[in-house]
């Protein structure tokens, strides 16, 4: 199979050469003693083979480890690449894929198994009774996903609580006025329409994708936000964000960047630094380009900036702090 890849054979090789994509193969732990030298194959081997999911772990901790995780993207991104699509080998993989979809959702295996290639009836009752003797044998610490789980939506729940959601609606109106508007004053008139548009339903979806996918990994809270600095004009001559702008001192905004990247530290240690640079960065970068787009800044953007840095800070800090 590898062969194959490299050699461009297969489908997904006909696919990546139709869309102008580099396919690179990564050996993670292919159960072969030599494979060819090939400038396409990259070498990231954490085992030789995985175990049979039926009587025990594929993978000990070490194997799955963030670390072994963060190999392929250092690989890709120090050959130049900008995006990174990851795929496995078409052997057996349907049946692992099938073990954590029943994980996942709940699903008994008979729901969460198919045929794969066009396997026989016959086939298909063994391959789904692999699949049972995997869920018993490996099945997830209740306790650990529960905690996981539970921490991650508090966290959440608590965001949305004490911003009474504010950012939140901020952020959708913020996607329909800058990706639905053509001028200027088509944008601040989508600010004000409560109505809700298929750029901000797409938007919120992707926003709380990525809120609960850094949460479940990190489970912790307390990153810093941002906010575009005072300084940036405001949009219209009255709004909800006027206040801020007209009582705002011009040490206000480097203060609180100060008291969250002490927080930062106190929490995280020196890495806290960079977190609240970034959140900094991404504010008066979303500044800026409200100023651009519509002269200024409003309410909403305030809020759309707000939960844009939020979601930069939670990201970087999975990366950062594993």
């Amino acid at each position: 199979m590898v062969r194959n890849f490299l050699a461009g054979g297969a489908a997904v090789s006909v696919m990546s050469r139709m869309l102008g994509v580099r396919q690179i193969v990564a050996d993670a732990g292919i159960a072969a003693d030599s494979l060819p030298d090939h400038p396409d194959l990259r070498s990231v081997r954490a085992g030789r083979g995985t175990g049979d999911i039926s009587r025990g772990p594929a993978m000990s901790p070490e194997q799955r480890s963030a670390e072994a995780r963060r190999e392929p993207r250092r690989r890709g991104g120090d050959a130049g690449a900008d995006l990174i699509a990851t795929g496995d080998m078409g052997i057996g993989n349907t049946t692992a894929a099938s073990a954590i979809t029943a994980v996942m959702t709940g699903a008994s295996p008979e729901h969460s198994t198919g045929p794969g290639t066009g396997r026989t009836p016959e086939e298909l009752r063994r391959k789904v009774a692999v699949v049972r003797r995997a869920l018993e044998h490996n099945a997830p610490d209740p306790a650990i996903r529960s905690a996981c789980w539970r921490s991650a939506l508090l966290v959440a729940a608590l965001a949305a609580l004490t911003r009474r959601a504010l950012h939140l609606d901020g952020f959708m109106d913020t996607c329909d006025a800058l990706l639905g508007g053509f001028d200027r004053e088509r944008r601040l008139e989508i600010l004000r329409d409560p109505h809700v548009g298929a750029f901000a339903v797409v938007g919120v979806v992707c926003l709380l994708l990525v809120k609960l996918a850094a949460l479940t990994d990190r489970a912790a809270g307390g990153e810093p936000d941002g906010h575009p600095d005072p300084s940036f004009p405001y949009a219209r001559r009255e709004g909800l964000g006027t206040p801020f702008v007209s009582r705002s001192s011009r040490f206000g905004p480097w203060a609180g960047l100060l008291i969250a990247a002490a927080a930062a530290v106190a929490l995280t240690g020196l890495p806290g630094l960079a977190l609240a640079a970034l959140a900094a960065a991404v504010a008066w970068a979303g500044g800026a380009w409200a100023t651009r787009q519509l002269g200024g800044v409003t309410g909403d953007i305030y809020g759309a900036v707000n939960e844009t840095a939020e979601v930069a800070v939670l990201g970087l800090a999975v990366l950062v702090l594993g």
